[in-house]
């Protein structure tokens, strides 16, 4: 008997596709996705768009980084290096504020954008006052920023995000699969990124084609 481990086929990881020209707008995410049309002419000089992972968030922001010729960056990656580069009028997209660890370098961050008249657009998981940020300044602060909220997506912005993710991955499926998985999945943009994934290297282990008798062959259903 062959007594050798399995081996298991990783999926190839695909860098996504942050660029506008794959960015699906629907009832859903089309306020989030007006505050990016009307820049430079906006109402407030901050906003924090809020909505769990997988939402569209960062997709979001890269576009608007790549409108204003703007610098994005991770709220944990904030140190003494960026708060010095920091400057006048410029355009920020800071992502993922509601895991941030040095709440102090954040507010400093904020403090130095407000004096240089930038704008920016923060990213979160939560909206303002559902967390505490670790200072009782930066939680103020944060409070009174105008929020726009990415809700759950509808039909047609799962659809089409289903069908990106599958683009990234470089799959071709047919629409019948997209319309089955559609049907079956939650409305959860993180969970329809996740089994995709499953489903990929489940597909790849097994050397079989995404198709809807292979999906019901993995959840039991006949």
């Amino acid at each position: 008997m062959d007594q050798s481990p399995k081996q298991y086929t990783l999926p190839l990881i695909q860098e996504p596709d942050f660029t506008s020209y794959s960015y699906f707008v629907s009832q859903s995410n089309k306020a989030a996705y007006r505050l990016v049309e009307l820049w430079p002419e906006w109402s407030f000089k901050y906003y924090v768009i809020v909505g769990p992972v997988g939402h569209g968030k960062t997709h979001l922001g890269h576009i608007l980084r790549d409108l204003t010729h703007g610098v994005f960056i991770n709220a944990a990656e904030i140190d003494a290096n960026v708060l010095e580069t920091i400057k006048p009028k410029e355009t920020y997209v800071v992502d993922d504020i509601h895991l941030v660890q040095q709440p102090a370098l954040l507010f400093h961050f904020y403090n130095l954008t407000l004096e240089n008249d930038c704008n920016v657009v923060y990213l979160s998981g939560k909206a303002p006052g559902q967390y505490d940020m670790g200072l009782p300044d930066l939680n103020s602060r944060f409070r009174s920023l105008a929020v726009i909220e990415l809700p759950q997506p509808d039909d047609d912005l799962c659809r089409a995000i289903i069908r990106k993710v599958f683009l990234d991955l470089q799959i071709n499926v047919a629409d019948e699969v997209v319309e089955y998985m559609l049907a079956h999945m939650s409305r959860s943009l993180t969970d329809i990124h996740y089994n995709i994934q499953l489903l990929n290297q489940q597909s790849m282990e097994l050397k079989r084609n995404i198709t809807i008798p292979f999906i019901k062959s993995l959840d039991g259903t006949k």
